[in-house]
């Protein structure tokens, strides 16, 4: 789904100042996979993110999702790209605050019987039409993923998505992107400091100091529910 090759990200290039932030990463992202990215604070794991989803450009390299070249493409083509095919989770929610929780999830697109079926089945029902602020962090997370469900957006980029929850918000966020993943086929690539995350993935990237450590499949993927929290 996603090529990488030979990637690099320089901040400051030229300057005294220069940061070699990633250096010549190669790896792919499989479709309808779980990936998830591990790595000390400030090895690079969310520059990398960053840049394989367009929300960067890298110095050099080259990246290639879905058969269209990120590193070539107009920051026009780039933005219509993500509003087509990606969606993103991050710590901080990033939910509009004047808006209830149910217009965030349909702030973009028409309401689905179906996202309205999951929202009862994640236990939503009840804060659909408070505002973010009225709702727990494990709620407000939940609704972030049904927005970016609404969109069948093919894949979810996710950067610290459980930081800021507690060990049970955590696990309820975890198991609906399971199901996210596994019913719908949804790509899933998240930065992470858990590093029990890891047994559920597919696949496992580690990142220090800009460089790909190990990059592996997982030969015994668990459910969230099998994992010592």
């Amino acid at each position: 789904m996603i090529r990488i090759e030979k990637i690099k990200k320089i901040y400051n290039q030229g300057k005294s100042n220069e940061f070699e932030a990633l250096k010549d990463i190669t790896c792919n992202i499989h479709k309808g996979s779980w990936t998830t990215i591990v790595g000390a604070s400030g090895s690079g794991k969310s520059t990398f993110l960053k840049c394989i989803s367009g929300l960067e450009k890298v110095t050099s390299g080259k990246i290639v999702f879905l058969d269209e070249e990120l590193t070539s493409m107009t920051e026009r083509s780039l933005l219509n790209l993500r509003r087509k095919e990606m969606s993103f989770v991050f710590q901080d929610y990033n939910l509009i605050d004047d808006l209830k929780m149910i217009e965030n999830i349909f702030l973009e697109n028409p309401v689905k019987s179906e996202i309205m079926d999951l929202a009862k089945n994640w236990g939503l029902s009840n804060v659909l039409y408070k505002f973010p602020n009225e709702c727990s962090g494990g709620q407000r997370q939940k609704v972030a993923i049904l927005r970016a469900l609404n969109q069948k957006s093919s894949i979810i980029f996710c950067d610290e998505p459980t930081g800021a929850l507690d060990t049970n918000s955590s696990k309820d966020v975890l198991q609906v992107l399971k199901q996210v993943n596994e019913q719908y086929g949804t790509t899933i690539v998240m930065v992470t400091h858990n590093n029990l995350i890891k047994e559920i993935s597919d696949f496992i990237i580690t990142i220090h100091d800009g460089e790909i450590l190990s990059y592996h499949e997982n030969d015994s993927v668990k459910g969230v529910e099998n994992v010592q929290w």
